[in-house]
């Protein structure tokens, strides 16, 4: 048996200085107060920090609505300077109630609180006047923090811009100017003008001859064939209703009148001026029912429009409709609603351009519409709207002296009548129908234009 020998080591008893350094048992509560201490200032700056954009989501809601208030109808009748004012009062009044929560803004001061209010004319080719507005609402605040102060952050920064765009159509004074004389008389259709030249032995034309036993008028009556004039008054009903319909619609008004001219210049309705002097009525229905009183032009036979009285057939004076159209409007305004402002005027022109007038200074005048005569209508601020129902050179090469003064100088090789038509007209307000073309679409697209809608931009 083997015996092994236990010997005892001592030990030394440890300094004090060793035994504190390796003594953990209470350093986890002062990590536990370093960390407490930093996640509740991490909690209150997300607290300051919510409350802030809360803050700023609010302002900016009412930044919106108060750039609003300047596109609205009501606001759209001010001048920019009053719609100014009234957004900084509408701003001010909802912005307040977030003071208590902490927001801090100067309201008098620009920089703060930036509003401005710019119309600009609508007077490009695609309109008939209006305004466009752009209104626009800038702050810079700030907001009181909470907890953040303890850091020395005692505010937070907020700032934002609100934009509001809108284009309004101008109220108009709508002037139709119809062509009556005899030359509108041709058929609507290819096939209508076949039929036509078929029963009247080659005359194309509907002619309305009172002295005659066969009036051409009178055929294209029994064989219910239709007529330009008669699309052209379809066209000017259905404007009617359109315009009835936009007013009703967009809060815009429209007041229209009828005119036309064959030899003379006619005011056909109203038959007495408005308050104001124009020429226009307001009652749209009542319009309507009057477009028919625009009638063609009859004659007692070929070149004596008066029975034993020649003419020579000047029948579409140009000079006369012209100048009677612009007598009959005042001077025109911008369209808006503000007090004491006029609604903007609009000729609109249907006629196949193809002048024939008597002048006592030139005699007999044959051709193109005279620009001169339109650019004076356009220099007062009323805008041309002209529809070219075209002349067409197949409707008269049956007849000998047609060929000789109108087609050759005027329609053929060249055409020398539309690009007149197109001079005469508006920028943006012209456009051209044929045979079998929906003319009372046409005439719809060209009122159309001056119809614009409000819109939010950011």
């Amino acid at each position: 048996m083997r015996y092994v020998r236990l010997t005892a080591v001592r030990q030394s008893p440890p300094s004090p200085l060793r035994s504190l350094r390796h003594d953990s048992r209470g350093s986890v509560l002062v990590l536990f107060a370093l960390a407490l201490v930093t996640l509740l200032v991490g909690v209150g700056l997300g607290i300051d920090y919510v409350r802030a954009m809360r803050a700023q989501t609010k302002l900016a809601a009412i930044a919106d609505a108060a750039a609003l208030t300047a596109v609205s109808q009501d606001g759209m009748a001010m001048p920019p300077a009053t719609a100014e004012t009234a957004i900084r009062a509408a701003f001010v009044a909802q912005a307040r109630s977030l003071e208590q929560g902490g927001l801090l803004l100067d309201y008098q001061n620009t920089e703060a609180l930036a509003i401005g209010v710019v119309d600009t004319p609508l007077d490009s080719g695609d309109a008939s006047g209006g305004v466009s507005r752009r209104a626009t609402v800038a702050f810079r605040a700030r907001h009181r923090n909470v907890f953040a102060g303890i850091l020395g952050l005692a505010q937070l920064p907020l700032q934002g811009v609100a934009g509001t765009t809108a284009s309004t159509a101008p109220n108009i004074d709508l002037y139709v100017l119809v062509d009556t004389s005899p030359s509108m008389l041709l058929p609507s259709s290819d096939a209508s003008v076949r039929l036509m030249v078929a029963a009247t032995g080659g005359c194309a034309f509907a002619c309305h001859e009172t002295g005659s036993t066969r009036s051409n008028l009178s055929i294209a009556r029994s064989r219910n064939i239709s007529l330009r004039y008669d699309v052209v008054l379809d066209a000017v009903r259905r404007l009617t209703t359109l315009a009835r319909d936009a007013a009703a619609n967009t809060g815009v008004r429209y007041r229209i009148g009828l005119h036309d001219f064959d030899y003379k210049y006619r005011q056909i309705w109203p038959r007495s001026p408005a308050a104001d002097g124009s020429w226009v009525d307001s009652n749209l229905d009542q319009v309507r029912t009057h477009v028919a009183d625009a009638q063609p032009l009859a004659y007692c036979r070929n070149s004596e429009r008066v029975c034993g009285v020649p003419d020579a057939d000047t029948a579409t004076d140009f000079t006369a409709a012209l100048n009677g159209i612009n007598a009959s409007i005042p001077t025109p305004g911008d369209g808006s609603n503000r007090p004491g402002d006029r609604p903007r005027a609009v000729v609109l022109l249907v006629t196949d351009g193809m002048r024939d007038e008597w002048s006592e200074v030139s005699g007999r005048l044959l051709g193109p519409v005279p620009v001169d005569r339109c650019d004076e209508i356009k220099r007062r601020g009323v805008r041309l709207a002209i529809l070219n129902a075209v002349y067409l050179p197949a409707s008269i090469v049956d007849d000998e002296w047609s060929r000789t003064n109108v087609l050759a100088p005027f329609l053929q090789p060249n055409d020398v009548v539309s690009p007149a038509l197109q001079s005469c007209a508006s920028p943006g307000l012209y456009h051209e129908v044929t045979l079998g073309d929906d003319l009372s679409s046409s005439v719809a697209q060209l009122f159309q234009k001056s119809i614009k809608r409000a819109f939010i931009m950011k």
